[in-house]
């Protein structure tokens, strides 16, 4: 099968952050467990009190925290974020070629773009 790109914006983010497996799958990624889980579990509670959707200001700073891990850990050596395309691949289903992160941080910031 052909692989596809894959765009992780901010609710992937989230969704990847928040689960446990992942953590496992990508030991590179080891020291943003504990405050992923915490931070994304708040962001959860907070989605079940909202209609629009939880509040962004709970996870914002884990995930620049992964978005700089991944930068960084890419650029020293591109195949360190292997485990990260397998682990997508894994979930998604389909061979993942290429990944772009892609994210506001706020309102007030440009977006966020990184691909791998």
């Amino acid at each position: 099968m052909k692989s596809r790109t894959l765009i992780l914006d901010r609710q992937h983010l989230v969704q990847l952050l928040r689960n446990p497996e992942f953590y496992e799958a990508c030991p590179l990624f080891a020291g943003l467990r504990e405050q992923g889980l915490l931070q994304t579990a708040a962001y959860t509670a907070s989605e079940a009190k909202n209609c629009c959707g939880g509040t962004w200001s709970l996870v914002v700073e884990v995930v620049n925290a992964f978005y700089d891990a991944v930068k960084a850990a890419h650029r020293a050596n591109p195949d360190s974020v292997k485990c990260l395309r397998e682990f997508l691949a894994g979930k998604k289903g389909w061979p993942v070629g290429r990944c772009v992160i892609f994210y506001r941080p706020s309102k007030s910031t440009k977006p966020r773009r990184f691909s791998f």
